[in-house]
């Protein structure tokens, strides 16, 4: 690109030391003297301020989040003991159901075996009834058939 080499680049600056560079040290120290009060130390502050603000933020931050676990853990725990009661009542209840079903059918079998028990003394009593009845129509016919048989 370049067809001649005659460019030569200087790496560093000479540095003359002279009375000028006794007055930029002055000027130097001058102006930190005036902008330390000034500039340097309200900035300083103020980034410490922040740190600490930051720093009190995450504490904060931090405490909310502990106590944001707790009544997380103190609310599944209630959940757990309101789910497990619940549960104790159901059985509680399914068992006095069960009972009560129970019962009602005991007494239901028993007023049918007592009916059933009735009806069948009843049945006995026609049936014997029934039988003396016949009986006692067997003997008149008997007697009729005999009658008519064995002429008297």
């Amino acid at each position: 690109m370049f067809a001649s080499s005659n460019v030569t680049i200087l790496a560093g600056a000479a540095i003359d030391i002279d009375a000028t560079l006794g007055f930029q040290m002055f000027l130097f120290l001058a102006l930190l003297i005036i902008l330390r009060p000034l500039l340097i130390n309200p900035y300083l502050k103020a980034m410490d301020a922040r740190k600490e603000g930051l720093e009190g933020s995450r504490e904060d931050a931090n405490e909310f989040e502990i106590r944001a676990e707790k009544a997380l853990a103190d609310y599944e725990k209630k959940m757990r003991d309101a789910r497990r009661e619940a549960q104790e009542v159901r059985d509680s209840l399914r068992g006095q159901g069960t009972a009560e079903q129970n019962e009602l059918l005991e007494e239901a079998r028993a007023e049918l075996a007592t009916k059933i028990e009735g009806e069948r003394t009843k049945i006995n009593d026609e049936r014997e009834a029934a039988l003396a009845a016949m009986k006692e129509r067997a003997d008149g016919l008997a007697g009729v058939i005999v009658e008519k048989v064995l002429p008297a």
